[in-house]
């Protein structure tokens, strides 16, 4: 169900129980949807300096993330900064990364709805 967070539903039912006994309907609460993030870079590789623009998509399995959740980039354990999702796409905009071979992640959180994931990592070179 887009929109909504892609709420799963998920539903069973007893035997025996309820009020006469003969069995109730339930509905399984607190189940996250998986999810799956990927990130790509505008320029790579770049120079010293210059700004490169990270954009992560975050999939999940049933609908699409709510507008305005945040996806956390990194390079290593150093947070870089985050993006606000909008369609499911988060950019992030730097050019502080140091001269070296970086290995940039991001990191969609969880919701009550959709659970967390990681990106692949993305080497991103500054000569």
């Amino acid at each position: 169900m887009a929109g909504d967070g892609a709420k799963s539903l998920l539903y069973g039912t007893t035997n025996a129980g309820g009020s006469s006994d003969v069995g109730v309907v339930f509905e399984v609460t607190g189940v996250r949807t998986a999810t799956m993030t990927s990130l790509t870079s505008s320029t790579n590789p770049f120079a010293y300096g210059q700004a490169v623009t990270f954009t992560a998509v975050v999939t999940p399995k049933l609908g699409a993330p709510p507008d305005g959740e945040t996806v956390r980039s990194k390079e290593g354990a150093t947070a870089l900064g985050t993006g606000a999702l909008s369609g499911g796409t988060a950019t992030l905009t730097t050019s502080t990364l140091p001269v070296a071979t970086n290995a940039i992640k991001a990191v969609y959180g969880d919701d009550v709805h959709l659970a967390a994931s990681t990106s692949n990592t993305a080497k991103q070179v500054v000569n």
